[in-house]
């Protein structure tokens, strides 16, 4: 009931799939992506939000679980919020830039999975990292 993922992208896939990172599992498993207009994630879920939301484009995207209903999705500064079911986590392989027999060449910057974290550690977050790009001669895009 509380996880958390996040990702820096600077490069988005050329391909119609798009998919960040996930796994396998009955119902499709649990990632975020992005699938021509699909636009998606799942975390501890095989079911889709309740809300629409976008996840294309690049740079920063989250998606937390506060309790066994509340997910917040952000994209860049957007924040989505809502809810969907909790099915547990399942013990399979996890992996970045592809999900069941679907791959991506999009580029993953900075990736972290652990426990669900505030609104509030999420912008400290994305100033920290957004200042190392620059201070390293590379573009904000957290």
């Amino acid at each position: 009931n509380n996880a958390g993922r996040l990702l820096v992208l600077y490069k988005e896939s050329g391909g119609t799939e798009r998919p960040y990172d996930g796994n396998f599992t009955t119902g499709n498993g649990h990632f975020i992506r992005t699938t021509g207009n699909n636009f998606a994630a799942r975390i501890n879920s095989i079911s889709n939000a309740s809300f629409n939301m976008n996840t294309a484009g690049i740079g920063f995207k989250s998606v937390m679980r506060d309790s066994s209903t509340d997910i917040r999705v952000q994209n860049g500064n957007t924040l989505y919020s809502g809810t969907q079911a909790n099915n547990g986590f399942p013990t399979l392989e996890y992996w970045l830039l592809r999900t069941a027999n679907i791959y991506s060449d999009a580029g993953i910057s900075c990736y972290w999975i652990g426990a669900s974290i505030t609104n509030t550690q999420i912008a400290n977050f994305r100033t920290y990292y957004n200042t190392f790009l620059v201070s390293n001669g590379l573009t904000a895009v957290a």
